[in-house]
């Protein structure tokens, strides 16, 4: 299957590292689930600083979407982080997730 993952479109690759990432952490692999989340996150970057300046902005509803994207990451990130004792991360993802919501 990793040899197909190049004929799915960005967002398609993005959603599969996202779901990868909650299994990981559904199955107690914390630190891989935050590394994937990291590594997602990093490459989300530019679209999550636009996403972020325009948020009370009309056109806000074509990245709900995105923004949904960017909830379950931070969500997942923040509890994985938690469930390994780091709690100051946690924090931080989880005022990133209420900033979001």
């Amino acid at each position: 299957m990793s040899n197909e993952v190049h004929l799915l479109s960005e967002r398609q690759q993005t959603k599969m590292h996202l779901y990868k990432a909650m299994c990981l952490s559904k199955t107690k692999q914390y630190k891989q689930a935050v590394q994937l989340l990291n590594q997602m996150l990093d490459k989300l970057a530019p679209e999550q600083q636009e996403l972020w300046e325009n948020m009370r902005e009309s056109h806000f509803e074509k990245k709900k979407h995105f923004a949904n994207l960017l909830i379950q990451a931070y969500s997942y990130r923040g509890k994985a982080n938690e469930m390994m004792q780091d709690y100051e991360q946690a924090l931080k993802d989880f005022n990133k997730l209420l900033e979001l919501c």
